[in-house]
C-alpha cells in the first residue's frame, strides 16, 4: 500500500462524509484543511459559497456551514454573486491552506488531510508548492481528487482564461493523480464497502504504527 490515500467519486457521493467519519476518533492527531459549503440563512436550500477550513478540532470539522453575510466567512473562495454568477478569490488558498498545512507538519500530525484538491486552487502556485512538498515528505495524506471531468467543466467556464492556462491546470492534476505515493480509490455508491474497508486499513495502518 502506499503512503497516501485519495478519493475520487462524483460530486455528493459522500467522498468527504467517509473521510471525516473515518477520522474524528484521532481527530487529534490529524492537520490539513477540508472544504466547507456555505449556506445563507435566509435560504438553506442551496449552497452560495466555498470556504477553506483548518482541521482542528471535532467542533469546528463541519461540511456545511450557514451564515447571515457571506463576507463574514473567513477562508472565502468561491461564491455565488447577487446576481447569480459565481466568482473566484484569488490567492485564498496561497494564505489559508498552507498554514494549515505548515501547522500540521510542524506539530508533528500523524495524518494530513487535503480535501479537496482538482479545482480553482490548481492556480495557486504557493498552495501547489507546500502540496508538493508534503506529497513527496513521510506524512500520509488522506484526500479527495475531484474527477478529470472537473476539469472540462473549469474548461467550459474558463471565461477569460486561455486554452494554455487550462492546459497548466490539467498538468499539475495529472501529476497528483499519478504520484507515485497516491493510492486513488473510486467511490462507485453512496454505500461502498470495497472503498470503506480500504480506508479502514489506511487509518489503522497510520495509527497502529508508532
Amino acid at each position: 500500500m502506499k503512503r497516501h490515500l485519495f478519493l475520487q467519486g462524483e460530486r455528493g457521493i459522500g467522498k468527504s462524509t467517509l473521510i471525516r467519519k473515518a477520522i474524528l476518533p484521532h481527530i487529534n492527531d490529524v492537520g490539513g484543511y477540508f472544504v466547507q459549503r456555505i449556506y445563507l440563512s435566509k435560504n438553506q436550500e442551496k449552497y452560495m459559497g466555498f470556504a477553506v477550513k483548518p482541521l482542528d478540532s471535532n467542533k469546528n470539522y463541519q461540511l456545511n456551514s450557514s451564515v447571515n453575510n457571506l463576507a463574514d466567512v473567513e477562508g472565502l473562495f468561491l461564491f455565488c454573486n447577487p446576481l447569480g454568477i459565481w466568482q473566484q478569490i484569488p490567492g485564498v488558498f496561497g494564505r489559508a491552506a498552507v498554514g494549515f498545512l505548515k501547522d500540521a507538519l510542524l506539530r508533528g500530525k500523524k495524518l494530513i488531510i487535503m480535501d479537496e484538491l482538482g479545482g480553482i486552487e490548481l492556480e495557486d502556485m504557493l498552495f501547489l508548492d507546500m502540496v508538493f512538498h508534503v506529497l513527496d515528505g513521510n506524512t500520509p495524506v488522506l484526500g479527495v481528487l475531484k474527477s478529470s471531468e472537473n476539469i472540462e467543466k473549469l474548461r467550459k467556464a474558463a471565461g477569460g482564461k486561455s486554452d494554455t492556462a487550462i492546459e497548466e491546470i490539467l498538468h499539475v492534476y495529472n501529476k497528483i493523480k499519478n504520484h507515485r505515493e497516491i493510492d486513488l480509490l473510486t467511490l462507485s455508491g453512496t454505500v461502498d464497502f470495497v472503498v470503506e474497508k480500504r480506508l479502514r486499513i489506511f487509518i489503522e495502518r497510520v495509527f497502529d504504527r508508532e
